[in-house]
């Protein structure tokens, strides 16, 4: 079910109302970036899935464009969903996942782990803003169960393929100044497509808002 909060700002003879709609644990959704076909997300509060569905050329190099699911939250946290990308066809680089992003900027310093149309997945990282992204490879192709930790500033990732376990796949250390948005997103690789992509067993663990 969705909820709404709301922000006033007053001014010498006005106020403004800015409504933010909330999207079953998320407090909003964001289009990050440029030259981008606009995002949506849903929750499903009987089956507790969101579909999130998302343009955007892509989410690499020192500038990012990709629809984002999100909430503030501050400290160490643990995200964890399952996930499949919906439909055939679209880029092989196409992708969806979890990411920590310390602004809506779209040269932002983010982490995230994210599967991609080929099955390729990784962590993949930007150090400073507008600086270039980086990544760590998941031995596993494929998977479609992903999780994202962070304690302290180390960002640590687990993927696993239907009931496997899941397994440590890397690492990487990486300072932000908080609070951090952290969500769901998906990127077509494509600015003239969207893609959607299905989350489900979706958990937030620890992070304060």
């Amino acid at each position: 079910m969705s909820r709404a909060f709301a922000m006033v700002f007053t001014f010498a003879s006005f106020s403004l109302l800015l409504v933010a709609a909330a999207i079953g644990s998320f407090q909003n959704q964001s289009d990050v970036g440029t030259d981008l076909l606009p995002g949506s997300a849903a929750y499903d509060s009987v089956k507790g899935e969101y579909r999130v569905t998302g343009g955007g050329e892509n989410m690499w190099g020192n500038q990012d464009a990709f629809h984002f699911v999100w909430r503030q939250i501050s400290g160490d946290c643990r995200l964890s969903t399952s996930l499949q990308i919906l439909g055939t066809g679209g880029n092989a680089h196409r992708k969806a996942g979890w990411m920590i992003r310390e602004t809506l900027d779209a040269d932002s310093p983010y982490v995230d782990v994210v599967v991609h149309g080929d099955g390729l997945t990784s962590l993949q990282y930007r150090e400073t803003k507008g600086g270039e992204t980086k990544e760590v490879k998941a031995p596993v192709t494929g998977p479609d169960r992903l999780v994202l930790e962070r304690k302290g500033d180390n960002f640590t990732f687990w993927v696993a393929r239907g009931a496997e376990e899941l397994k440590e796949s890397g690492s990487i250390s990486l300072k932000m100044q908080a609070p951090v948005y952290a969500g769901l997103v998906v990127c077509a690789h494509d600015k003239t497509r969207q893609e959607t992509a299905l989350f489900s067993n979706v958990k937030i663990d620890g992070g304060k808002e």
